[in-house]
């Protein structure tokens, strides 16, 4: 199994990468989204554990990109947005995203 972790916070990448480590898969920590990408170019991921607010911006791109690999990985969203309107938006933004239309 090989998980992506895409996580900005070097203690909560660390962490995840450990908790994963035990399954004995391959864990590939990365900390911004142009490092996703190109993590995904290279190679296939069993999991992806995506926080969503990055530094050169959010992950629902990312999420997107997963989502149309055809074997997709089970995807896991992390986020400290919590207020009901960021996930209304959330789930807007990534209907559109996946069917094709513009935001």
């Amino acid at each position: 199994m090989r998980s992506l972790v895409i996580e900005d916070e070097p203690q909560i990448g660390a962490y995840l990468g450990r908790l994963l480590g035990q399954f004995k898969g391959i864990v590939d920590i990365v900390g911004s989204l142009s490092d996703a990408q190109q993590a995904l170019g290279n190679f296939k991921y069993d999991l992806a554990i995506v926080d969503r607010m990055l530094p050169d911006g959010d992950a629902l791109d990312v999420v997107a990109a997963l989502s149309q690999l055809p074997e997709r990985p089970a995807i896991i969203m992390l986020t400290a947005k919590d207020a009901k309107e960021d996930v209304i938006d959330w789930a807007e933004q990534r209907g559109r995203r996946l069917s094709g239309q513009a935001l």
